[in-house]
């Protein structure tokens, strides 16, 4: 490519902000490709944030049920996990003292 055309056409991708050209290309492609009204984004936002709460809430859910069907039935590994908890909580108040 000649000089003159890397002075009129900028490719170099370096000069690029990817935060915000990445908030505009979701918002383009939303807007334009799925026809999507922009002002249902609160809305959208807090569906959103709930399903993830959700999301997060049912899969400890189920490793609380893993943990409680794996671990608790031998006295061995429920001591283990005791044992586990106290080492965390432990170090936890160690390190901001409120534990």
């Amino acid at each position: 490519m000649s000089d003159f055309d890397r002075q009129a056409f900028n490719f170099d991708v370096s000069d690029l902000n990817w935060s915000q050209y990445w908030h505009i290309y979701c918002l383009g492609t939303k807007q334009y490709l799925l026809r999507e009204d922009l002002a249902h984004m609160p809305k959208c936002r807090k569906r959103n944030l709930r399903l993830k709460r959700l999301h997060n809430f049912l899969w400890f859910g189920l490793v609380a049920v893993i943990v409680k069907l794996v671990f608790f039935r031998s006295i061995k590994f429920h001591r283990i996990l005791i044992v586990f908890l106290r080492l965390i909580l432990s170090t936890l108040s160690a390190i901001t003292g409120k534990f």
